[in-house]
C-alpha cells in the first residue's frame, strides 16, 4: 500500500524499522461503500504511520532530517489519545468511523484517535442537521465525501483523485485479482478432481475389461479341454463301432458257414 503515499512516508515504511507498525490506511479494512466518505473525512491522516512509540516517531523523523526524505505524521502509541464520541443516532447517520471499519484489536487506540472524531452520514443535508443538532462535535462527512467540519466549515464538490483514492483503487484492483485466482483455482481443483474421477472410472473400467479377459481366457480352456475330451470319447466310439461291425460280419458268416453245413447235410441224406 506504498503506492500514492507521500515521499517521507514511503522512506520511512522501506526502512522496515522496528517499532513502525505501517502507515495507518493498511492496518484498516474500510468497505468499499465507505472508501470515499473516510478518506475524505480522515485527509492525509490515512498516512499517519502507526508506531511503538514517541521515541520511535523522533528517530523516524531525526532520519527524514539527515536524509532530506520530506515529511511525515506519526502515531505514537505512548502519546495519543483517542477519540470516544459514544454512540450517535439520527435520521441519515451511518456511524462513527472507528465502527465502521475493522481492524486488530491491538490497534483499537490508534484506530479510535484517527476515525474516532469523524461521523459518516448519508449526505449532506444529514451532516447540517446533526451539526445544528450538537449532537456530534467532530467531523461529519457524508457518502459522496462532502465534509462539515465541528466548528461548522463545509467542503464539498468535484472529487479530486489523491494519493489515498489511488491506495484504495489498487487494493480493488488485489481484490478482484484475488477473487479471479480464488476462481481459477477452484476451476483447476474441479478438473483435477474430474480428471481424478475419470482415471478412477477408467481404472475401473480396465480392472473389469481384465477380468472379462481372464474368464474368456477361462472359458477358452475349458472349450479346449472339452474338445480334446470330445476328441477322445469320439475314437473310442469309433473303436467300438469297429469293433461291433466286425462282430458283426463274423457272425454273419458264420451263419452262412452253418447255413452251408446243413443244406450239405440235408443233400446228403436224400441221397
Amino acid at each position: 500500500a506504498k503506492e500514492g503515499s507521500f515521499a517521507g512516508v514511503k522512506e520511512i515504511l522501506n526502512m522496515k524499522k522496528k517499532g513502525v507498525h505501517g502507515a495507518f490506511i493498511s492496518i484498516v479494512k474500510i468497505p468499499e461503500e465507505l472508501e470515499n466518505a473516510i478518506q475524505s473525512g480522515a485527509g492525509n491522516s490515512m498516512q499517519d504511520i502507526v508506531v511503538e512509540n514517541s521515541d520511535i516517531a523522533k528517530e523516524c523523523i531525526e532520519v527524514l532530517k539527515e536524509r532530506r526524505l520530506g515529511r511525515a505524521s506519526f502515531v505514537p502509541f505512548d502519546t495519543i489519545k483517542p477519540f470516544n464520541p459514544g454512540k450517535i443516532t439520527g435520521t441519515g447517520v451511518i456511524g462513527v468511523a472507528s465502527e465502521l471499519v475493522e481492524y486488530d484489536k491491538k490497534y483499537e487506540k490508534a484506530v479510535k484517535f484517527v476515525l474516532g472524531n469523524l461521523l459518516v452520514v448519508k449526505d449532506i443535508e444529514s451532516a447540517v442537521r446533526v451539526s445544528k443538532e450538537g449532537s456530534f462535535s467532530g467531523t461529519i462527512v457524508s457518502l459522496d465525501g462532502d465534509v462539515m467540519s465541528g466548528r461548522g466549515k463545509i467542503t464539498g464538490g468535484e472529487k479530486i483523485k489523491s494519493g489515498i483514492s489511488v491506495i484504495f483503487e489498487r487494493r480493488r484492483e488485489i481484490k478482484n485479482l484475488e477473487e479471479e485466482i480464488e476462481v481459477i483455482n477452484r476451476e483447476v481443483e474441479n478438473k483435477k478432481s474430474e480428471k481424478n474421477k475419470n482415471m478412477s472410472t477408467l481404472e475401473e473400467s480396465k480392472n473389469k475389461l481384465e477380468q472379462i479377459s481372464n474368464a474368456e481366457q477361462e472359458e477358452t480352456r475349458k472349450l479346449r479341454e472339452c474338445d480334446i475330451v470330445r476328441e477322445g470319447l469320439e475314437k473310442e466310439l469309433k473303436k467300438i463301432v469297429q469293433n461291433l461291425e466286425t462282430i458283426l460280419y463274423e457272425k454273419e458268416m458264420e451263419e452262412e458257414s452253418l447255413k452251408s453245413a446243413k443244406e450239405r447235410i440235408e443233400h446228403s441224406s436224400r441221397e
